[in-house]
């Protein structure tokens, strides 16, 4: 009975993220923040990755495809015992599925490490956690930072338009 207690306690341990003290550095070469903000993102596990991003000065927007809502309508008509005429419309509408994340809503950056994976929170001006990506790589979760928080400070702030 002892060691299934431990051996649940040390399950429980192993499934808890670790947070990472880690001081962001800007970097001045926006170029560089962006591509490097491009890999880490795009090297993503498939189901965290998003087919499509752009990056702008004072937001991020991931693309998630094309979302399509319709309805189907048919009717058979039967013309004899072995054949029928049948009648199907249809309609729609299509719409981009996409996020934007604006740069100057965000409050911070949080490293974490669990298992073999970092994993970056960002944390919007209302304390809520605006999305989460993943990396093996520390240095790439450092840089990411970096690169992100270049364009925090770089934003323009709300209260100035």
């Amino acid at each position: 009975m002892r060691k299934l207690v431990i051996l649940f306690v040390l399950f429980l341990i192993g499934c808890k993220a670790v947070p990472v003290v880690y001081e962001p550095s800007t970097l001045t070469n926006q170029k560089l923040a962006s591509q490097i903000i491009e890999q880490v993102i795009m090297e993503q596990p498939k189901k965290h990755r998003s087919t499509e991003m752009l990056i702008d000065d004072e937001f991020i927007v991931f693309g998630e495809g094309l979302e399509y809502k319709g309805k189907t309508s048919s009717v058979n008509l039967p013309t004899s015992d072995i054949s029928s005429v049948s009648i199907a419309s249809e309609t729609g509408t299509v719409k981009n599925v996409s996020e934007r994340i604006y740069f100057n809503s965000l409050m911070r950056i949080e490293l974490f490490h669990k298992r073999d994976w970092y994993i970056i929170q960002l944390i919007s001006d209302e304390e809520y956690i605006v999305k989460r990506f993943y990396t093996r790589n520390k240095i790439k979760a450092e840089k990411f930072i970096d690169a992100m928080n270049s364009y925090m400070i770089n934003s323009t702030k709300f209260s100035e338009y």
